[in-house]
């Protein structure tokens, strides 16, 4: 059951495009509706009462009343972001629908049942890229099912193709990012002492690849991963949990070795690629801090140099109605988050996406302070403030379908966790 449940969060979080049905979203709403006809023989609606639901879905409706008429205001017809904001409503929905399914409320560990669930999603696509790497054939076969355009495809792959061996519909820095939410996710679980979902060898798989997955496909996994490790040192002020000092010395010498085995076994071609293209890009910046002795990578320094420009004081206050192009390139040509949000709608409309991103967050961090729970108010808090890094490498507050989907089941399982506690 819990491998299934897995392959429900999987199915909405990735978003893949799939024949007939659209994406697996969809699918994932097909199977949910199997088990509660089939097995439960019944269906739940009580996650689609709730008040964190019914908010957020709410605050959904209105950002995408907010982006239609933004574009109308400026007398332009790029509905890019409503587009963007109705597939994350259907992304939402099918977690509201499957979260009976997923959490069962009864139990006391449902917060880190809904964080290993995650975890174990993205072990999944770690594996999925190994495979890519590992096998000709299955890279093959992941490119010509993946969202990518002819184009994309010759130009990644004379470089960097591992980072097209993906089973998602945001590749890229979208699935970079989710890898660092789910660094954050994994080290939270591992203050709970009573979980056995991320604990023992589990917990060295799980991690394993969660690393892999972040090595093939970009650099700002490693941000996530520094966040995490922030978190866990301020985390380690309210609580350590046991063996913790003992469990980091083993993890230190566990996983160098494990990587060594697992090269040995690597054919030379495949030592080859790592080293002279997985690894320097994975790693760019420890590669440009010895010929520089600067911590940088090509992409930060274009960040810096060329998607960050000044506006005109009329376009910072209320925008220029446009998301993209018409070539499906961004408008302004700029990947930073911060730019396109002020490009699009000036100020009010950066602001209405942070509102809206905070909903999904209020309720879980008021909860949490009433109850002085202290650990969960921090891994919360982290979240949000995460957001805030990813944004100045491209947009993600308001915008993100697999983070929102993803915030969406941690705030219903942690509010499951409370009750449940209060109940008791």
């Amino acid at each position: 059951m819990f491998l299934f449940r897995v392959i429900i969060v999987f199915l909405i979080v990735f978003n893949m495009r799939m024949p007939l049905l659209y994406n697996t979203v969809v699918l994932s709403i097909l199977l949910t509706s199997a088990y509660y006809l089939f097995i439960r023989r019944s269906f739940p609606v009580s996650a689609f009462l709730s008040k964190y639901t019914v908010v957020i879905l709410a605050g959904m409706a209105a950002m995408m009343l907010v982006c239609y008429s933004v574009t109308r205001f400026h007398g332009e017809f790029d509905y890019e972001l409503v587009r963007i904001l109705f597939v994350e409503l259907l992304m939402v929905f099918a977690m509201i629908y499957a979260y009976p399914l997923l959490i069962d409320e009864r139990e006391a560990d449902t917060f880190e049942y809904g964080i290993a669930l995650v975890c174990c999603a993205y072990a999944i696509q770690g594996t999925v890229q190994i495979a890519g790497f590992l096998s000709p054939a299955v890279g093959d076969f992941l490119i010509s099912i993946g969202p990518f355009d002819s184009d994309m495809v010759d130009e990644r792959l004379t470089d960097i193709p591992f980072r097209l061996h993906v089973l998602t519909g945001t590749p890229f820095f979208g699935l970079s990012c989710g890898f660092g939410i789910a660094f954050i996710l994994f080290f939270r679980c591992l203050f709970s002492e009573n979980q056995t979902f991320i604990r023992g060898y589990k917990a060295y798989i799980i991690f394993g690849l969660l690393f892999a997955g972040s090595v093939f496909t970009g650099r700002t996994a490693w941000v996530g991963l520094a966040i995490a490790l922030a978190m866990s040192v301020a985390m380690m002020f309210v609580k350590i949990p046991k063996r913790f000092w003992y469990n980091v010395v083993k993890t230190i010498v566990v996983v160098p070795v494990a990587l060594f085995l697992v090269y040995i076994f690597l054919t030379p071609a495949m030592k080859k690629q790592l080293k002279t293209t997985v690894l320097p890009f994975a790693f760019e910046f420890f590669y440009n801090y010895e010929e520089t002795r600067e911590f940088t990578t090509f992409s930060t320094e274009g960040l810096i140099e060329d998607h960050y420009y000044s506006l005109p004081y009329e376009t910072i206050m209320y925008g220029k109605g446009k998301f993209s192009n018409m070539d499906k390139t961004f408008y302004g040509h700029t990947d930073a988050g911060y730019m396109r949000s002020i490009l699009f709608g000036g100020i009010f409309f950066a602001l209405c996406l942070l509102i809206y991103q905070a909903l999904y967050f209020l309720q879980p961090l008021a909860l949490a302070r009433e109850s002085r729970d202290k650990l969960n108010y921090i891994f919360f808090l982290t979240l949000f403030a995460a957001l805030f890094v990813f944004e100045y490498k491209g947009i993600v507050i308001g915008v993100n379908k697999t983070y929102d989907a993803t915030f969406y089941l941690m705030g219903m399982a942690y509010l499951a966790h409370v009750t449940h506690i209060a109940d008791n």
